[in-house]
């Protein structure tokens, strides 16, 4: 009994904002798939997650390699996140796909961007191809913030 009581503590505690949690899911239609993570921060107001074949239970190299990354709308939940959170979104090389556009959501809103070029030279928008794998890091969301992070390829 002691046992049971113990497991269904943790998982109770893990629940709560100490512990990050996400749900990743992938939609492929004929001209778009999307990504879809719904996120919850842990009590560092942060979440970490990588978009890769076991993540999304999809076969990338047939599901996402070569489609071009189109926007992300980010939708607070509730409990709604810290405002000005901060998402980006980084290739296997480091390289922030969306240039900083992700930076300082809002808390009420949802927002969409594209991703930008060439951060601090003057931003070019357009589609950025997906040739590997990705790590989304959702950072001041504050413990237990929530949201949905939409991401949708063409």
């Amino acid at each position: 009994m002691k046992k049971i009581f113990t497991i269904v503590a943790t998982l109770l505690f893990c629940q709560s904002a100490l512990c990050q949690t996400t749900d990743v899911t992938a939609l492929a239609q004929i001209d778009t798939t999307t990504v879809s993570i719904a996120w919850v921060a842990d009590g560092a107001g942060d979440v970490s997650v990588t978009i890769d074949e076991t993540t999304t239970g999809l076969d990338l190299k047939k599901a996402l390699y070569g489609l071009t990354c189109a926007n992300v709308e980010t939708v607070p939940g509730v409990p709604a996140p810290a405002d000005l959170y901060d998402v980006e979104i980084t290739d296997i090389h480091g390289w922030d796909v969306f240039g900083g556009e992700l930076a300082d959501r809002s808390a009420t809103l949802v927002q969409v961007r594209s991703p930008a070029i060439g951060a601090g030279t003057g931003l070019v928008y357009g589609g950025f191809p997906i040739r590997n794998t990705w790590t989304v890091t959702i950072s001041n969301a504050g413990a237990g913030g929530s949201g949905l992070l939409e991401i949708v390829f063409r």
